[in-house]
């Protein structure tokens, strides 16, 4: 075996190597979880909750008479016929 197969082995296996222990680090390493008492969360969604309360909707636009003046479009659905009866039968 000449030294430059020798060197390709020799590297071939320290990446292996390399590859095996980054991987197995990676795989068994615990996930960092943020632990928080949950006091921040309950804030942000309660002033949430109280911005959608102080919503107020403007109704008078029903008692428009325009408003009221307006009618339903009828509501005609054209039948169509669809594909074959049973599509797995043969031609």
């Amino acid at each position: 075996m000449n030294k430059q197969t020798f060197l390709i082995i020799i590297l071939i296996l320290a990446f292996g190597a390399t590859l095996y222990v980054w991987l197995g680090y990676r795989r068994f390493t615990p996930p960092t979880v943020e632990t928080t008492d949950g006091k921040e969360e309950l804030g942000i969604r309660l002033s949430e909750f109280r911005r959608l309360r102080e919503i107020k909707f403007d109704t008078s636009v029903f008692q428009d008479k325009f408003f009221q003046s307006l009618k339903t479009a009828p509501q005609s659905i054209p039948e169509e016929k669809s594909g074959r009866p049973n599509p797995f039968i043969p031609f």
